[in-house]
């Protein structure tokens, strides 16, 4: 079939279909479809988009992250998705630091429950409104907080990145890259914890700073012993001078991506 042939909404609806039905038997026929348009659906425009079960993302075909998530929805195959279904239960608490828009927020929601709560961090200005579309789910229980997380409390600069890859935000310099920089409120993890439940996972993709937000929250771990899952590039942990304490940290490094754990 001629690629020209596929407009917007028959783009929309195939990945409505790819995204709210994960075991469609024809599924990965409609996803090829969509690989195949990847220039017209990056065109599309962004907004609030189905994920299946009531919950919604902010979705902009336009970024990196976005195209993935606008054709593959909360997908149960990826590995980090995995490990949350692994090891989240009812009744859990969660903390997901750099949230985005709220991919494993939502992933998270949906496993914990109406008696479990996710606590989402996300530095982005430009981010704010497109992670407060993950709260509005039916298990209200998600609480976001629109900050950096590092090792004291106050504010810093922080760098957004712009023109399709807004994952790739950080407080670290962004060399190469289009970015926006904006002064934003910092905070450590442990100024939350005595209002936090045992706290059951910790994810982190804050590239480059997440050993900075590991000092904040040596409370957390050392009462809690959470599970510690957090994507690392070497390159940005060094930019920030992290990778010493990484490895005076101890931990077990897990063999899918880049996971650590505090737990043999």
């Amino acid at each position: 079939m001629n690629g020209n042939f596929f407009a917007a909404p028959i783009l929309e609806t195939v990945a409505w279909i790819t995204r709210n039905f994960q075991q469609f038997r024809g599924r990965w026929r409609l996803l090829q479809l969509l690989d195949r348009q990847e220039s017209r659906v990056s065109m599309l425009a962004p907004g609030p988009r189905s994920v299946g079960g009531g919950f919604s993302l902010y979705i902009d075909p336009g970024d990196f992250n976005g195209r993935r998530y606008f054709s593959h929805g909360i997908n149960p195959r990826e590995p980090i998705s995995q490990i949350f279904y692994r090891v989240l239960r009812r009744g859990d608490c969660v903390l997901d630091v750099g949230a985005n828009v709220g991919y494993f927020t939502v992933l998270a929601s949906r496993l914990i429950g109406k008696t479990g709560r996710v606590h989402a961090f996300e530095a982005s200005p430009l981010l704010q409104s497109c992670l407060d579309v993950a709260v509005a789910n039916p298990n209200c229980n998600v609480m976001v907080h629109h900050s950096a997380v590092a090792d004291h409390e106050g504010e810093l600069i922080f760098n957004c990145s712009t023109g399709g890859h807004s994952g790739k935000s950080s407080i670290r310099n962004l060399d190469g890259l289009e970015t926006e920089s904006f002064s934003v409120k910092c905070t450590r993890l442990d100024s939350f914890m005595d209002n936090l439940a045992t706290v059951r996972l910790i994810k982190m993709d804050i590239e480059g700073a997440e050993m900075m937000a590991l000092r904040g929250a040596t409370g957390i771990i050392d009462r809690d012993r959470p599970l510690l899952l957090i994507e690392l590039t070497d390159v940005f942990c060094e930019a920030l001078a992290a990778a010493p304490m990484i490895l005076s940290a101890g931990c077990v490094i897990w063999t899918t991506r880049f996971a650590l754990s505090t737990r043999p």
